[in-house]
C-alpha cells in the first residue's frame, strides 16, 4: 500500500470525523496505524512517517478547534505582540508648552498645561521649542502550560475517546487562559482591581471622583453619568476621546444590561413640556458579558459590579493591552516521544505508550500577557450604593 499525499488527505478526513465522535472512523484509524508497521512504502514517506503525519494532522485539528472558540478579551483589549519574554514598556508623552510665547505671528498660543496646541509660525520666523517627558507602563508576556498523562490501557479501553476530546479540551484551556489573563487586569479576588481602579486614577464611580453618586446600581442614568464624566476629562492636557463605549457585566447582570440598552426610547413626563418620548442615550453602547468576572472576583458585590470601557480599547492610550509572542500566537500541542524504536526499525509512536511505564503524555504551551494602560478611559461601580 502506497502512502501518498492523497492518502494523507484521506487520513486527515478520518481524523476529523473521529474527533466529531464517529466511532467507525476511530476504528479505521486504529486499524491503519496497527497495519502501518507492516506497510511496504513505495514513495518518500516511510512507515515511521505515518505516526508523525498523524500527529501533525491531530495538531492541525487542535489549532482549528482553538480558532473556533470565541473569546471575550478582543472586545475590550488592544493587542500588541512582542518578540520575547522580556518586560516591555508602553510609553506616553506629556508635552511641556510653558516656554512658548503667549503670542506668535499675531495669534494667541493655546498653552494649557501640560499640553495644548502648537503656535502659528509666520513666514521665515523661527519655530518655537517645546519639550516633553515620557512616562511608561510595564507589561509583558508569561508562559502558561500543562501536561496530561494517562496509561496505554486507558487509551485501549476508551476506544479513542481520549483522542476524540483531547484537542478540544486543551484548546479550550488555552482560550480560557487568554480571557483569565485579560480579565485579571480589571478584577481581583476582592473586587475591581485596585491597581487599575482607584481614587488616584479617578475611575471608581463615586462623588469624590466627579460622578453623581457612589457605586450606583446599573441603570441608564448611571451609565450616562459614567460615560459623560470620562468624556469630560483631560489627560496630559488633552481631552479624552472615546468613539464607542462598552458595558461589561458578569452573567448575573446580563438580563438587566440588555434591558436598559435594548430600549429604543423612554416616555418622559415633564411639568413644563408635558409627556414626550426621548431616545435611549445608551442604545449605541456595546454589551460585553464576561463569564470570567465571577470566576476571578469573589467579593460579595461581584454580581452587581459593572464596568465601562472603550470598545477594543480604542484611543491613543488603550485601556487594556493584550500581548502574545510574534510567531507563537497560537498554543502548541505536543506528545512525548520517549517510546523507543521497533526492533525492525522505525520510531514507536507516542500513542503506543512510553518505553519505561507505558504512559502517554500530551503537553500544551501558550504565551500570553495583559496590562492596564489607559485608566482614564474606564470606570467601575460595584453596585453597592456605598
Amino acid at each position: 500500500m502506497r502512502i501518498t499525499n492523497e492518502r494523507l488527505t484521506e487520513v486527515a478526513e478520518l481524523v476529523e470525523h473521529a474527533l466529531d465522535g464517529d466511532y467507525t472512523a476511530q476504528g479505521s484509524i486504529k486499524n491503519q496505524i496497527r497495519n502501518a508497521i507492516h506497510l511496504d512504502v513505495e514513495e518518500s514517506h516511510s512507515t515511521s512517517d505515518f505516526p508523525t503525519a498523524l500527529k501533525a494532522i491531530t495538531n492541525i485539528a487542535f489549532l482549528e478547534q482553538y480558532e473556533q472558540i470565541q473569546s471575550v478579551y478582543p472586545q475590550y483589549t488592544r493587542q500588541y505582540n512582542v518578540n520575547n519574554l522580556r518586560p516591555q514598556a508602553f510609553y506616553s508623552l506629556a508635552f511641556d508648552n510653558s516656554n512658548l510665547p503667549d503670542q506668535n505671528g499675531g495669534q494667541t498660543t493655546v498653552k494649557q498645561s501640560p499640553s495644548g496646541g502648537i503656535p502659528l509660525v509666520p513666514e521665515l520666523t523661527e519655530f518655537p521649542t517645546i519639550s516633553f517627558v515620557a512616562s511608561e507602563t510595564s507589561f509583558g508576556v508569561s508562559k502558561y502550560g500543562a501536561r496530561v498523562n494517562f496509561s496505554f490501557e486507558m487509551l485501549l479501553n476508551d476506544e479513542w475517546g481520549v483522542l476524540e476530546t483531547l484537542p478540544n479540551q486543551l484548546a479550550q484551556l488555552a482560550r480560557n487562559q487568554e480571557d483569565i489573563v485579560a480579565t485579571e487586569v480589571l478584577a481581583s479576588v476582592t473586587g475591581p482591581d485596585a491597581v487599575f481602579f482607584n481614587n488616584t486614577n479617578k475611575n471608581l464611580i463615586n462623588t469624590t471622583n466627579g460622578f453623581k453618586s457612589n457605586n450606583p446600581a446599573l441603570t441608564v442614568d448611571a451609565v450616562v453619568d459614567a460615560t459623560s464624566v470620562i468624556r469630560g476629562r483631560m489627560y496630559n492636557g488633552n481631552p479624552i476621546t472615546v468613539n464607542r463605549f462598552a458595558l461589561m457585566v458578569p452573567p448575573a447582570l446580563e438580563a438587566e444590561a440588555r434591558r436598559i440598552i435594548g430600549v429604543s426610547a423612554f416616555q418622559i413626563t415633564d411639568p413644563v413640556n408635558g409627556v414626550y418620548m426621548s431616545a435611549n442615550p445608551i442604545s449605541d453602547i456595546t454589551l460585553i458579558v464576561n463569564p470570567w468576572l465571577p470566576v476571578i472576583d469573589k467579593s460579595a458585590n461581584v454580581n452587581k459590579t459593572w464596568y465601562v470601557l472603550p470598545v477594543g480599547s480604542e484611543g491613543i492610550r488603550p485601556a487594556v493591552v493584550f500581548s502574545k509572542i510574534r510567531g507563537r500566537e497560537a498554543p502548541e500541542l505536543r506528545i512525548s516521544n520517549v517510546t523507543g524504536n521497533y526492533l525492525g526499525g522505525g520510531e514507536v509512536p507516542g500513542r503506543e505508550g512510553s518505553f519505561v511505564n507505558d504512559d502517554i503524555e500530551f503537553r500544551v504551551r501558550h504565551f500570553v500577557g495583559a496590562a492596564g494602560i489607559g485608566f482614564e478611559t474606564a470606570a467601575v461601580s460595584n453596585g453597592s450604593a456605598a
